[in-house]
């Protein structure tokens, strides 16, 4: 210090000046073309509040007001990674045509959100609103089931937490179902250890993934409405393309008809596929072995529908396990009796067949319907 004391004072004024014009020039002039306007306006904060009260201070402030700059852009993120209706993603079941068609119609008053990333008070408020928007939306048919899928929200916060409490509270005032899907542990325990465990309310569902909490709206709607096809059994859905009564009896003759019990496997991961199945009262479901060893369910077979076509058809061995969830009537063709059937009688082979395509073509169709709306 003492050496500064043989330095001229013109000197040592003019290096500070220089240095501060400089800092001044590159923040207040150059920045201004560079930084957005509100950080802009966030420097020129600090200048103001370093030059009226203190260095200290103005870094401070500077500080908070980076700080709430970074939680209004952030908050702007839309967290929702698409947005579809019940028509237009229905769940992993197959059903028969009339439950189909009228889950179609009935599609509108579903709405399923699938989340990513960070969820905070921004965002969680900003999803909150797009679900009150929904409510008020006289164009739309009202809305009954609101299903978050959260298997890709990487973390949530409490104020996120304490914002799905205060919709779970819209969902019993405004008369619809949350449905929150993909939960991890963590997630759930802090949802749990709030508001859901102190108020008991039937309008919050907590599902493990996205295609079970879809499939819980679809029961509720079709429970809601008696549809006359409902029960109709299969062969009584292919019995519509035979062109005559007594072909009825002829194609039941080529097929073998079983009774099964819940639990029971109708097909094995690896095996040939020389099989097909006609579920006529039960149901089964379709699981695919993962490396771990345990069962992941990919499809659920509802009464009336059919599986293992593709693989019948291809030659193709199975790609995955099926295993019966409720027990009842079922039909099996096979690889045998349906050569015969196209020697023997080709024209039942052929109605068969046509309603093969229908259906899968069906398939086709919802999954192309899918896409189309996730994609744009």
């Amino acid at each position: 210090m003492s050496l500064i004391a043989w330095f001229p004072k013109a000197i040592l004024a003019g290096l500070l000046i220089f240095l501060g014009v400089s800092l001044l020039e590159r923040w207040l002039i150059e920045a201004r073309k560079q930084l957005p306007r509100l950080e802009y306006l966030v420097v020129v904060v600090i200048v103001l509040v370093i030059a009226a009260v203190g260095f200290l201070e103005g870094v401070m402030v500077g500080l908070l007001g980076a700080i709430v700059l970074f939680v209004i852009n952030y908050s702007r993120i839309n967290v929702v990674r698409y947005a579809l209706s019940g028509k237009e993603r229905s769940s992993n079941v197959e059903r028969n045509s009339a439950e189909e068609k009228f889950l179609r119609e009935a599609g509108g008053q579903t709405l399923i959100l699938k989340l990513e990333g960070y969820l905070f008070f921004g965002t969680a408020a900003a999803l909150a609103r797009r679900i009150e928007d929904r409510l008020a939306d006289p164009a739309q048919p009202p809305l009954r089931y609101a299903v978050l899928d959260f298997a890709q929200v990487t973390e949530m916060d409490s104020s996120a937490a304490l914002s799905f409490m205060k919709l779970a509270q819209e969902a019993s005032q405004s008369n619809f179902f949350l449905l929150l899907t993909g939960l991890s542990r963590k997630m759930h325990k802090r949802l749990m250890g709030n508001w859901f465990e102190k108020e008991n309310t039937s309008y919050i569902q907590i599902m493990p993934d996205l295609d079970r909490g879809i499939e819980w709206c679809e029961e509720r709607i079709l429970q809601e409405q008696s549809l006359s096809e409902a029960d109709e059994g299969i062969l009584q859905q292919i019995f519509k393309y035979l062109p005559s009564v007594d072909d009825h009896s002829i194609l039941e003759a080529y097929l073998e008809h079983r009774r099964v019990q819940p639990g029971d496997q109708l097909a094995a991961q690896g095996e040939p596929s020389d099989e097909m199945f006609l579920l006529q009262s039960c149901t089964a479901s379709v699981y695919l072995d993962t490396n771990s060893g345990g069962k992941h369910r990919i499809r659920r077979a509802g009464a009336g529908t059919v599986f293992g076509e593709v693989g019948f058809y291809l030659g193709t061995p199975r790609t995955a396990s099926v295993i019966v969830d409720t027990g009842g009537e079922l039909f099996v063709l096979t690889q045998d009796a349906n050569a015969r059937l196209e020697q023997e009688h080709p024209h039942i082979a052929s109605a068969l067949q046509k309603y093969m395509i229908r259906l899968i073509t069906r398939r086709l169709q919802l999954t192309t319907t899918t896409l189309r709306a996730v994609l744009t």
